[in-house]
Parts: structure tokens; C-alpha cells; sequence
């Protein structure tokens, strides 16, 4: 006797799958391999800069599609899901969004370089941010709290 229905033990797959998953994880190979520990490249830098001086009218938006990426987002969309009584497809979003999640923790460890250390407190941030009102190069939501 099965425990699951004879549609969830032959799900099909879109030969489209396949050229997806490899196109991630070729896109996720090349830019992992551009990154330096100790070192932040012009492109990184240059694009650090074009998203962080847009105009903080556009903060809202940005905020909510961040919030993807918070592991409780996942469980959220999952129970939206399960309200709608798809239950399979519930449990396939927890699982693969939590496995996404612990991927992309584990991924970082590996980069090996954590956030920015800018800090209001700072000797070059406090000069800078007498004058312009800001740590240098980021919007008021991206600084850090003084320790």
C-alpha cells in the first residue's frame, strides 16, 4: 500500500528543468568564483553604487522583495498555500525553501566575506557622515547600528 497518490509518484518533468538548473547553477558557479575575501572588484563595487544611490522614495519596494529571502518567507507562503487546501504543493515549498536557504547560509560561509563594516562610529564614517549625513556609498536603512 502507497502512501502517496499515484500522481505525486510520477510528477512530470519539463526537459526546460534541466536547462534551467544547469543555466543556476552556472550563473551561481561564476559568480562565486569573482569573489574575493579581502578584496571588493570594480563591477562589485560599481554595482554596490548604482543600486544603493537610487533615490530612497524606491526603499518600500525594495524592502518587500528582500523579505524573500528571510526563511520565514518561506513558511508563510507556504501556509498561504496550504489555505488553499494544495497541500502537496505546500509541503514542496517548505522543503524547498528551506533547503534553498540552508544552501545559500552554507554557500556564504564558504565566500568567507560578511557584510561591509562601515559604522556611524567609525574615524572615516564620522567625517564623512558629517558631511553628507551618511556612511559613504549606502542609504540610511543600510547602516549599521553603532556598537
Amino acid at each position: 500500500m502507497n502512501l502517496l497518490p499515484r500522481k505525486v509518484l510520477t510528477l512530470p518533468r519539463h526537459p526546460g528543468d534541466a536547462v534551467r538548473l544547469v543555466a543556476g547553477m552556472a550563473i551561481l558557479l561564476a559568480c562565486t568564483a569573482t569573489v574575493r575575501p579581502d578584496d571588493v572588484g570594480t563591477l562589485e563595487t560599481d554595482l554596490f553604487r548604482l543600486v544603493n544611490d537610487l533615490p530612497t522614495a524606491l526603499f518600500p519596494a525594495f524592502w518587500v522583495v528582500m523579505q524573500a529571502g528571510n526563511v520565514l518567507a518561506v513558511g508563510v507562503a507556504a501556509l498561504v498555500v496550504a489555505a488553499t487546501r494544495r497541500f502537496w504543493l505546500a509541503a514542496n515549498l517548505a522543503i524547498t525553501g528551506i533547503g534553498v536557504w540552508m544552501a545559500a547560509r552554507w554557500i556564504k560561509d564558504q565566500v568567507g566575506r560578511g557584510r561591509p563594516t562601515c559604522s556611524r562610529t567609525s574615524t572615516f564614517a564620522a567625517t564623512t557622515t558629517a558631511a553628507s549625513g551618511s556612511c559613504p556609498g549606502t542609504p540610511p536603512w543600510l547602516w549599521p547600528s553603532p556598537p
